[in-house]
C-alpha cells in the first residue's frame, strides 16, 4: 500500500485500508493517523462514517477521551447510531450529567436500558456525584469509562474522603483491566486509612496481586473499622481460607451468616465451603488409609467407609 501510494498518490480508501492494516498489527498511533488524513482527504467519500467509527474505536481503545468525543460528535451528525450516542453519554456523564443523559437517552436500544436506568437518578440529582457514576460503570464492567470517572472523580472532589475512594475504586478498575493499580491504591490509604471501603479496596488489590497475607491484613482493618457489615466478614473469610486458617475462615463465615441475619448469599458461601472441606478431608483419608495409618480417635468417626 505504502508503495503503490508513493508511486500514484494516496486516496481516501488506500488511507483507510492502510489504517486497517496498522490496526491489525497494533500500532494504533499509525492507524489513527491514516484514518485523519483519509477523513480530511475528501469531504464527499463515501467511506467517512466507517472510518469515522473506526478512529473513534481507536481512540476509546488508547482513552483518549477528549479525541473520541470529537470524532464521535462528527459521526452521530453525519450517520446517527445507539452505539455512538451510547459512548458519548459515556464519556460526558462524568464531566457534564446533563449532556450525558440526553445522549444516552438517544441511545435508543433495549441493551443499553438498564444502565441508563441505573445511571438517571445519579445525573439527575441534585448532588451529582463522578464517584457514582464510576461504580455504576464498574458494576456493569464497562471498566475504561469507570476508570474515566474516577479521575474526574479524584481530579473535582472537595474532601479527601472522597479523592481517597475515588482512587481506591480507580485502582479496582485498573486492575481489572490489567494495569497497575498499586499507585492508586496507595494514595488512597495515605489520603483515608480509616475508611473502611479503602481498606477493603485496598485487600482486594493485595489480592489481585497475589500477596494474600497483607490482603489478610487489609480486610481485618476494614471489618474492625465497619463491624456491623456481614459482607466484610464473609470477605474476611475468604481471605483467611486463602492463607490455609480453615478455623478462622468458617468462624467468620458463620459471622456473616449472623450478622445478616442468615442471608441467602452468605448461607451458601458457607456451605460451599464446608462442602469444600468435608471433600478435602475425604481426599486426605483416601490418602493415608491404604498407608494402614492408625487414626486418632478422634477422627475416626468422620473417616470414609
Amino acid at each position: 500500500l505504502e508503495y503503490t501510494a508513493h508511486t500514484s498518490g494516496w486516496t481516501a480508501d488506500s488511507l483507510a485500508a492502510a489504517a486497517q492494516s496498522y490496526r491489525l498489527i497494533g500500532d494504533l498511533t499509525q492507524a489513527s493517523i491514516h484514518y485523519e488524513r483519509a477523513l480530511s482527504l475528501d469531504l464527499e467519500w463515501v467511506g467517512r462514517a466507517s472510518a469515522m467509527q473506526s478512529l473513534a474505536e481507536i481512540y476509546l481503545e488508547r482513552a483518549d477521551w477528549a479525541r473520541a468525543f470529537d470524532i464521535l460528535q462528527s459521526l452521530s451528525a453525519a450517520a446517527p447510531s445507539p452505539w455512538g450516542f451510547f459512548q458519548l453519554g459515556l464519556i460526558a456523564a462524568p464531566v457534564d450529567p446533563t449532556a450525558g443523559l440526553r445522549y444516552l437517552q438517544q441511545a435508543d436500544d433495549s441493551v443499553y436500558l438498564r444502565l441508563l436506568a441505573e445511571l438517571r437518578p445519579v445525573l439527575t440529582g441534585d448532588q451529582v456525584s463522578p464517584l457514582r457514576i464510576g461504580v455504576i460503570l464498574l458494576n456493569h464492567d464497562l471498566l475504561p469509562y469507570a476508570e474515566h470517572a474516577f479521575t474526574i472523580a479524584a481530579e473535582t472532589a472537595i474532601d479527601s474522603e472522597t479523592t481517597a475512594l475515588a482512587f481506591a475504586y480507580g485502582a479496582l478498575a485498573r486492575d481489572r483491566q490489567g494495569k497497575p493499580g498499586g499507585d492508586w491504591i496507595a494514595r488512597a490509604v495515605a489520603l483515608s486509612p480509616n475508611n473502611f471501603m479503602v481498606r477493603y479496596l485496598q485487600g482486594l488489590h493485595l489480592r489481585h496481586i497475589g500477596d494474600e497475607r497483607a490482603s489478610l491484613n487489609a480486610l481485618i482493618a476494614a471489618a474492625a473499622l465497619n463491624p456491623q457489615d456481614p459482607a466484610l466478614f464473609a470477605e474476611l473469610g475468604t481471605a483467611y481460607r486463602l492463607v490455609g486458617d480453615m478455623t478462622s475462615a468458617e468462624r467468620w463465615l458463620r459471622e456473616a451468616v449472623r450478622l445478616s441475619n442468615n442471608d441467602p448469599r452468605f448461607v451458601a458461601l458457607l456451605t460451599d465451603f464446608q462442602t469444600a472441606q468435608r471433600a478435602d478431608l475425604q481426599a486426605y483419608f483416601q490418602r493415608i488409609l491404604p498407608l494402614e495409618t492408625t487414626l486418632p480417635s478422634a477422627y475416626r468417626h468422620r473417616a470414609p467407609r
